[in-house]
């Protein structure tokens, strides 16, 4: 997946900086005109790769990294994705006690059983 959004991170930043010679210029992509999700996941990138090349100096043309490294890099930072999501469900499930507490008891079994489901 992380090799997926370099390859497409790269594209773009190609298409970026040279639009009449970049992959991404034939006339049908040319004449696409992205909804406000892609646009602003588009945006996203571009902030992301910026911030990226003011703090760390470099980017992602970089040619100091082996396909190891990148991996590694790639584990690192989904290894950091799956912590934000544990953290996020946690917080989800301790929302969801209150209500729980709130239901009659007959209601609250379905529920714990659909949350280990998931």
């Amino acid at each position: 997946m992380v090799i997926l959004l370099i390859i497409c991170f790269y594209l773009l930043h190609n298409y970026m900086n040279n639009p009449t010679t970049a992959p991404l210029s034939t006339p049908d992509v040319a004449a696409f005109q992205p909804d406000s999700i892609v646009r602003t996941v588009i945006e996203k990138f571009m902030d992301r790769a910026q911030f990226g090349k003011q703090k760390y100096g470099t980017d992602l043309d970089r040619q100091d990294l082996d396909v190891l490294d990148w991996v590694q890099h790639a584990q690192e930072e989904h290894m950091d994705a799956i912590l934000y999501l544990e953290k996020l469900k946690q917080t989800l499930l301790q929302q969801q006690q209150p209500l729980q507490q709130q239901q009659p008891l007959q209601q609250q079994q379905p529920l714990q059983q659909e949350m280990q489901n998931k």
